[in-house]
Parts: C-alpha cells; sequence; structure tokens
C-alpha cells in the first residue's frame, strides 16, 4: 500500500545490492511528503524523494544500472 492506502501500480525490482525481492516503499514518520525505499533483507536505501512513485523509478533505475 501506498501513503494514501492505494496499492502500488507495478511490483519493485529486487534489491540493488543484494538481489532479494524484498523493497519496501516507505513514508518517513517526522517529517512529511518524504519518501524512499529499503531492503527488508540488508537494509539497502533509495531517497529521499518527494513521491513514492520517485522514489520507486531511482530504486528501479538503481537495480537496472547495478545488473549491468
Amino acid at each position: 500500500m501506498n501513503y494514501r492506502g492505494i496499492p502500488p501500480k507495478h511490483k519493485l525490482e529486487p534489491c540493488p545490492k543484494c538481489r532479494r525481492d524484498s523493497g519496501k516503499r516507505m513514508q518517513t514518520e517526522t517529517v512529511p511528503e518524504i519518501f524512499f525505499v529499503v531492503c527488508q533483507s540488508c537494509g539497502y536505501t533509495v531517497g529521499p524523494c518527494g513521491s513514492p512513485s520517485a522514489a520507486s523509478v531511482k530504486w528501479d533505475k538503481e537495480y537496472r544500472n547495478a545488473i549491468h
């Protein structure tokens, strides 16, 4: 679910660091409107971003760059 309770439209790529399928979209609790993606296996984090979709795009881009 995203911050509005809506399921994400696409599945995240695997973690750019450990390659496990454990990325999770998150929002900071202390500062509103700051989003990131964190790997629940190794702790690798991408962000901060201004929207959940921007964080997801950044995560997927880092994965694609890591495999090439």
